[in-house]
């Protein structure tokens, strides 16, 4: 779900706030994206208006004092070394350094926030997530 097969056709003066209430309960209710894709969604749709606002192109902006949809607590999850190599391995030759890049900044984060062992090279998932 993108913001234009929604809102793709309408024009922005158009856009009542009802109908992006409505949206925003659609984004809850839709079990396909992520919680947080939803609130990606909402922000750039918000940015969007507000910009048309200060550049008067509308002269109200919809989404004000609508609240956007609700997103929960994101759940991680950390790699073990086989599960990289296998999706190493999936990827076309003249790309595999793109997972690797990958997986060297998720490293490089976890080092700064102390979830990995510089002295082990290893991960920590039990301090990422605690039981």
């Amino acid at each position: 779900m993108h913001l234009n097969p929604r809102w793709g056709n309408q024009r922005l003066r158009t856009i009542e706030k009802r109908q992006v209430e409505a949206w925003v309960q659609e984004l809850e209710a839709n079990k396909n994206i992520a919680n947080s894709t939803a609130d990606g969604h909402w922000k750039v749709f918000q940015m969007i208006m507000k910009d048309a606002l200060q550049n008067g192109k509308i002269d109200s902006n919809p989404t004000y004092e609508v609240d956007g949809p609700y997103v929960g607590r994101s759940t991680s999850y950390v790699f073990t070394p086989e599960e990289c190599w296998a999706i190493y391995d999936e990827f076309p030759k003249r790309y595999r350094l793109i997972p690797m890049f990958g997986f060297a900044c998720g490293r490089r984060v976890g080092l700064h926030a102390g979830f990995c062992s510089r002295r082990h090279h290893s991960r920590c998932p039990s301090q990422q997530f605690p039981g």
